[in-house]
């Protein structure tokens, strides 16, 4: 339900706040709602979410954050598809109820700026936590054949070795499938991957086998190979993250950067480092590196080499 607050600019749907216009409408037999508000609104309900940590984000760190947002959404706001998904589809986006002073001085204070390479948007890819050191773009998401210069993976490593994003509580992580939750995270997820193959995974799925046959250099998953039901699934880039999801959960897997995988008769033990796909930009190394005293730009041209910021408008 939509409700107008006649002593606010701001309308409420399902009991969060929005600002601009609301406007429903139907997509392939689906109800959505779209809140219309200019690009510097729009940040507003972006960067603090996105973020996170607002305690240990330094203004610099909060300006990188509204850089890579505002490019991000004027390089999709240009393309044929100019909705923004307000999932991490694209970026979270949450309306009024999460704006925060320190977000709002960072949009201000960068107004209109964003990463360019050749004059255009760059494509600002983002994620939580790299683990030490972020991926090349094609070999993590193989739908982009062409290599982009600015996405092929930097050191995310200080002068001890330390990753940036070492206090992020995803620097190392564990999960456990017993033999029963495996079988039905692979029955309930691999469809997805091959359409066509439900009948195959109906009846005892006899012994499954795990196989990591592919990594880029710093250590992240390419190619796996899954053996069940008396057939072999390949998947490629990051989408094992998507099949070998935690059970009882609908999120992904958190990484694709693997330690540890190791089958038996307990179950399927994984461990990995990071969350998010390690592409572009670490945002908790992004933060470490404001509060050890980099500037935003310094940030951003480490994240994005040969990228340079512009004033878009």
């Amino acid at each position: 339900m939509v409700a107008k607050d006649s002593t606010s600019p701001l309308l409420r749907l399902n009991g969060r706040a929005y600002p601009g216009v609301l406007r429903f409408v139907t997509v392939a037999g689906t109800l959505q709602v779209e809140n219309q508000v200019d690009l510097e609104t729009y940040l507003r309900g972006v960067v603090p979410v996105e973020l996170g940590f607002l305690s240990r984000a330094t203004p610099a760190a909060l300006r990188v954050q509204a850089v890579i947002s505002r490019t991000y959404a004027l390089r999709k706001i240009a393309s044929a598809d100019s909705i923004l998904d307000s999932t991490i589809g694209d970026q979270v986006y949450a309306g009024a109820d999460v704006w925060a002073a320190a977000a709002d001085d960072a949009i201000r204070d960068t107004h209109g700026m964003i990463v360019a390479y050749d004059g255009r948007p760059a494509l600002t890819l983002f994620h939580s936590t790299c683990g030490g050191h972020t991926s090349p773009l094609d070999a993590i998401w193989p739908r982009y054949s062409r290599p982009i210069s600015y996405l092929q993976g930097v050191s995310d490593l200080d002068e001890t070795a330390t990753p940036y994003c070492f206090w992020s509580k995803y620097a190392h992580w564990r999960e456990h499938w017993s033999i029963a939750e495996l079988r039905a995270t692979l029955q309930q997820y691999l469809p997805s991957e091959f359409p066509g193959i439900d009948d195959q995974l109906r009846g005892p799925s006899g012994p499954i086998d795990i196989r990591i046959t592919g990594r880029t250099p710093d250590g992240r998953v390419t190619h796996a190979q899954i053996r069940a039901w008396g057939h072999e699934f390949d998947l490629h880039g990051e989408r094992i993250r998507w099949v070998l999801r935690p059970p009882g959960k609908s999120l992904l897997l958190r990484s694709s950067k693997l330690t540890r995988v190791e089958i038996g008769v307990d179950g399927l033990d994984v461990e990995g480092e990071g969350w998010g796909h390690g592409l572009g930009l670490c945002q908790v190394g992004a933060i470490e590196r404001a509060a050890r005293g980099s500037d935003w730009e310094q940030i951003l041209n480490h994240y994005y080499p040969g990228t340079y910021v512009m004033q878009a408008y």
